[in-house]
């Protein structure tokens, strides 16, 4: 499962210097390249962590967690995960 996790984790970090690269307005500095990593985090725990995971988790498996599943500390991780891939691509794509 964490293997899978760490997958996922890499290829949407790809998408999101796909959508940095297309809107550089909102990474061109460091506090706003943090910023986008933040909300960034945030979406993906809103939808891929307390929605998506939770329905596929009951349609491979014989559980039937809560739809939408609220986590506060995936939440958390998922926030600093974003933020830390926010400041990152700040400091790798410095111009």
């Amino acid at each position: 499962g964490w293997t899978i996790h760490m997958g996922h984790s890499a290829v949407l970090g790809v998408v999101f210097a796909g959508f940095a690269h297309a809107a550089p307005q909102y990474t061109n500095t460091l506090g706003k390249s943090l910023g986008a990593g933040l909300v960034y985090g945030i979406v993906l725990w809103a939808i891929l962590g307390a929605i998506v995971m939770p329905l596929w988790v009951g349609a491979v498996l014989p559980m039937n967690p809560p739809v939408p599943t609220i986590n506060p500390m995936s939440l958390v991780g998922h926030t600093v995960y974003g933020g830390l891939l926010g400041l990152l691509y700040s400091v790798f794509t410095s111009r």
